[in-house]
């Protein structure tokens, strides 16, 4: 499959089916509304009847709020839908065409989504059923996100299939494109502190450790206190994954410059 032509309905499905998930009253009409969009049009859209004009497509990505990354691959894969060279040449406005390698934006949605590390780990817990929907339950997200997630990690070999059971690979995830990590890195790190915040809210105490300490340091000492923290972290996962595997965690340290911007 090429996942240039799907991508923009990707989007588009994903975001309705969050915002489904936070409020079950809400509907393909207020979704339509809030993207500006007329409700049968998305209706067909998302039933692959009908494709969007790129006018309408820059519009519903900039109300999606999308990085400039994924505005790019939103925009190509409607392009790449309507197969039509006259609307690539718009696309190619600004003088340069734009031609990322499908695989890229694969490894972008995997590096910058926190969910598919968290399946990926979740295949190695003692209890693992490879039903989507089991995954979904146990990750907290949509049978769609599931399936989308399981895809996205086949496809750059991250999770294979094996007799049925869905494993996770030796793989490692490259790529030479800072354009797509640096972005998506920093959107999976804004997941992580969100995921942070909403454990702090909901998890008893029992079953969460966050610490913090402010303090006056001397710069030149980062670089080393940089690699204590990956010593550190890499020594605690080892003892951490030893013992039985039932939960999946997410172990997170912060050391940054306080500085309160307004």
């Amino acid at each position: 499959m090429d996942t240039k032509e799907v991508y923009y309905r990707d989007c588009l499905k994903a975001e309705l089916d969050r915002r489904l998930r936070h409020n079950p009253r809400y509907s393909m009409r207020s979704f339509a509304r809030a993207i500006e969009m007329d409700v049968g049009a998305l209706s067909r859209v998302l039933a692959k009847k009908q494709t969007i004009s790129l006018k309408t497509a820059r519009k519903v990505a900039d109300r999606l709020n999308l990085n400039p990354s994924e505005k790019e691959y939103f925009l190509l894969s409607v392009v790449e839908d309507r197969k039509s060279e006259s609307v690539s040449k718009v696309v190619r406005s600004e003088g340069r065409a734009m031609q990322p390698n499908p695989l890229d934006h694969e490894i972008f949605r995997v590096l910058s989504e926190l969910h598919h590390f968290a399946i990926l780990v979740l295949t190695t817990t003692d209890d693992f059923q490879s039903d989507p929907r089991w995954i979904a339950k146990r990750v907290g997200i949509s049978v769609m996100e599931a399936k989308l997630a399981i895809e996205r990690l086949t496809n750059v070999g991250l999770l294979v299939e094996e007799e049925g059971v869905l494993k996770k690979s030796e793989g490692n995830l490259t790529t030479a494109d800072k354009s797509v990590t640096s972005p998506a890195l920093r959107k999976h790190q804004k997941d992580v502190l969100g995921q942070a915040i909403k454990s702090l809210d909901n998890d008893p105490i029992e079953e969460r450790s966050m610490s913090g300490v402010t303090m006056a340091i001397d710069p030149a000492r980062i670089e080393f206190a940089k690699k204590m923290i990956q010593e550190f972290i890499h020594n605690l996962a080892t003892f951490l994954e030893d013992g039985d595997k039932k939960e999946v965690y997410q172990l997170s340290i912060s050391l940054f410059p306080l500085r309160f911007h307004i």
